[in-house]
């Protein structure tokens, strides 16, 4: 059960020409009740297990407010702007009666210089401050058990990570095409990372064993026993590492060969480092304390790229397709595996274009899968697979009341930047 509240207001005071101040506040409210279950198979029968079973209550307030001055100098433009964000979490597990609460307040300056050679080429440099808060499952301190070996558990002491991100920028317009390019660098404090660890605890399974089957009457005449194997639980948990830093380059092309037919990709290449050390402690199945030391220090290159495709269909029909594809990427802890994915949508505005029926179809081939190769080194090796969610197929009616054309025009813009991401619909 959720609930979003969305309050917004803005200000524009244009100052001559080629100049204006703008003023806002954004407030973000999410209010979210998250039962969670876990059943055991007992005599044929659905056990509820009250150790992974909790009811958690989330709220995230942000309030903002922001100001910005930007001007036109003949051929140099700027923009300067400062934001501040005041954050108010709660975690409430209410089986518990446990309550965490999160409390921040930060400031996020923005600064964009840009010069224009000739009409459609230009250079610009820019520098922002940004937050990334973590989701409510990563705050939430109870248990959740993902297999009978792996158990997720959020940490309530996360912090938000904070980056300063640096990017300088080309942009070439020619009739059909437009390219821009970018190398930029970004230094994140408190970044937080997903890390495994022993629980101390372990569960034990049989393994090699075999049956004898005679081939005359097909029983079974000896059974070979195997041996009992002790398996590591294991704990995934995120925490606050000290610096991350990212160094790349990203390559945008929009392709426009009939006025009937837009195509846009993306290609970025980058070059990713973490430092930063834990110490876990836990206690082992014997009754003794044990203080795990890990090192988090690593570096590794990896690259993302993605394809979408628009075409204006007969009878103002639009189609949609997009595909995506993350390269494999070493970690501190093992190594992701590359994944793929594609979507697809159909589209079409109607009632005198007040309306959208739309048809999409998330993760065409069902490939959208995470998989994790975990190495600790003396204590385990685990290849794990996560599918957030599988194949969508859904069928979208919007109706828009009081929408002029420019609100119209910025609606169609959106979508065709977003082009139907991971997880938004396309064409709706």
């Amino acid at each position: 059960d959720e609930t979003r509240t969305l309050l917004q207001a803005d200000y524009v005071l244009p100052i001559g020409e080629d100049s204006k101040f703008e003023a806002g506040y954004r407030g973000n409210f999410i209010d979210r009740v998250t039962d969670a279950r876990a059943e055991t198979l007992l005599d044929n029968a659905w056990v509820n297990n009250v150790n992974f079973t909790n009811l958690l209550e989330y709220k995230e307030n942000v309030n903002a407010l922001y100001v910005a001055y930007g001007s036109k100098i003949n051929k140099f433009s700027y923009l300067l702007g400062v934001r501040w964000e005041d954050t108010n979490i709660d975690v409430n597990l209410l089986n518990e009666g446990e309550f965490n609460n999160k409390r921040y307040n930060n400031f996020f300056p923005n600064a964009f210089v840009s010069y224009e050679f000739s009409e459609g080429s230009s250079v610009s440099l820019s520098y922002s401050r940004r937050i990334n808060r973590p989701r409510g499952r990563f705050l939430n301190p109870f248990s959740g058990l993902e297999s009978n070996i792996n158990i997720f558990q959020g940490n309530p002491d996360l912090d938000p990570s904070m980056t300063n991100s640096f990017d300088l920028g080309y942009l070439k317009r020619w009739r059909a095409v437009t390219l821009s390019a970018s190398a930029y660098f970004n230094a994140t404090d408190d970044s937080y990372q997903f890390v495994r660890r022993q629980s101390g605890n372990f569960v034990t399974q049989a393994v090699g064993g075999a049956d004898i089957i005679d081939p005359d009457t097909n029983e079974v005449i000896e059974i070979i026993d195997g041996a009992d194997q002790r398996i590591p639980v294991v704990i995934t948990s995120p925490i606050n590492l000290a610096k991350e830093y990212r160094f790349g380059f990203e390559f945008n092309i929009n392709y426009t060969p009939y006025k009937w037919w837009r195509i846009n990709s993306n290609f970025n290449f980058y070059r990713n480092e973490t430092q930063g050390d834990y110490t876990f402690t836990y206690v082992n199945d014997a009754g003794v304390t044990i203080n795990d030391f890990q090192n988090f220090d690593n570096s590794a290159y990896s690259w993302f790229t993605r394809v979408n495709s628009k075409v204006s269909l007969p009878w103002k029909i639009d189609w949609q397709l997009n595909g995506t594809y993350n390269a494999p990427e070493n970690r501190a802890q093992g190594r992701s595996k590359g994944v793929a994915s594609a979507n697809t949508a159909l589209s079409k505005d109607i009632l005198r274009d007040k309306a959208t029926i739309a048809l999409n179809v998330q993760d065409i081939f069902n490939s959208r899968k995470m998989r994790n190769e975990t190495y600790i080194p003396g204590e385990l090796r685990s290849n794990s697979e996560m599918q957030w969610r599988e194949r969508q197929i859904t069928l979208s009616f919007t109706y828009r009341f009081n929408m002029n054309k420019a609100d119209k025009q910025k609606e169609r813009e959106r979508q065709q930047e977003g082009g139907g991401g991971d997880d938004e619909m396309m064409g709706g």
